[in-house]
C-alpha cells in the first residue's frame, strides 16, 4: 500500500512539472537604479563585535592544479 502512495505521488509531481505552453521569450527588465556595495574589508584593523576573535585568515590549500592554474583556499572566522 505504502508503495502504491509513494507511486502516485512521484507521478503526480512528474506530471504537475510537464507543460504544454511554450516557454517565455521575454526578459524580465530590472526598475532603473543604481548598485550600492554593502560588502565590507576583511583585515586585521576591522572591527568586531567585542567578545570576537580577531580577524585571522588561515590559508587551507594552496597551489597549482594540473592544468597550471593557481588555486588558493583560505578561511576566516
Amino acid at each position: 500500500m505504502k508503495t502504491l502512495k509513494v507511486s502516485i505521488i512521484s507521478t503526480l509531481i512528474l506530471v504537475s512539472g510537464c507543460s504544454t505552453r511554450p516557454a517565455s521569450t521575454e526578459r524580465t527588465v530590472l526598475p532603473a537604479g543604481q548598485w550600492v556595495d554593502l560588502s565590507h574589508d576583511f583585515a586585521a584593523d576591522t572591527v568586531y563585535w567585542p567578545t570576537a576573535e580577531p580577524f585571522k585568515l588561515e590559508t587551507v590549500a594552496a597551489g597549482v592544479n594540473d592544468k597550471g592554474y593557481y588555486y588558493r583556499r583560505s578561511v576566516g572566522p
